[in-house]
């Protein structure tokens, strides 16, 4: 992934600016990810970075070394907080109930281009336990992983995943960089 080391360089230098660095750090660590423990390995590279940088401020302004235990805490918090924060943001999981069905709909935003199918099947599915706290549904999820394999359709500009197991349906749609997915539970 070479786009994702000058990323990662960018946000590293972004954290070493005083006050500011470390919010855009966490913005731009944000944006590269889909999954926040993804993001937790690039923020804590930033994390010593942002404290360096606190310390930049600490020798270069006498008049702010009373603040600077406030200030390193921000520094240190603030790109955990603004990286969850922003992937929330982008990444959308919504849960429906129907007469029929319960669905849970998510879509995902910054997919890998030469992403493993199987892979981003796996981070849906495990997206979808941590949403459901019914523990009937959580074990019909977790049963759709020793099914038969993904039926994979390509078209032009789009792969279309699907796997059916005892009536729950997990359908993947991914388009560009964007990932549509849908469980779908019968009751």
């Amino acid at each position: 992934m070479v786009e994702g080391r000058t990323f990662l360089k960018l946000a590293s230098f972004t954290s070493l600016i005083p006050i500011v660095g470390p919010p855009l750090s966490g913005v731009l660590i944000g944006r590269q990810s889909s999954d926040f423990l993804q993001t937790i390995k690039y923020v804590l590279i930033s994390l010593p970075l942002s404290a360096l940088g606190t310390l930049f401020l600490y020798f270069g302004f006498p008049l702010l070394q009373k603040f600077i235990y406030g200030i390193l805490a921000y520094s240190l918090a603030a790109p955990l907080i603004v990286s969850y924060l922003t992937i929330n943001f982008y990444n959308k999981i919504e849960v429906s109930y129907d007469e029929e069905r319960l669905e849970i709909r998510m879509w995902l935003k910054n997919i890998d281009q030469s992403f493993d199918p199987n892979a981003l099947f796996k981070m849906s599915l495990d997206r979808a336990l941590r949403k459901i706290r019914n523990p009937y549904y959580k074990s019909k999820i977790k049963t759709v992983m020793e099914c038969p394999p993904l039926k994979v359709k390509v078209a032009q500009d789009t792969i279309t995943m699907r796997k059916n197991c005892n009536g729950v349906v997990v359908e993947a749609t991914v388009i560009n960089d964007r990932a549509k997915i849908k469980v779908s539970i019968p009751y």
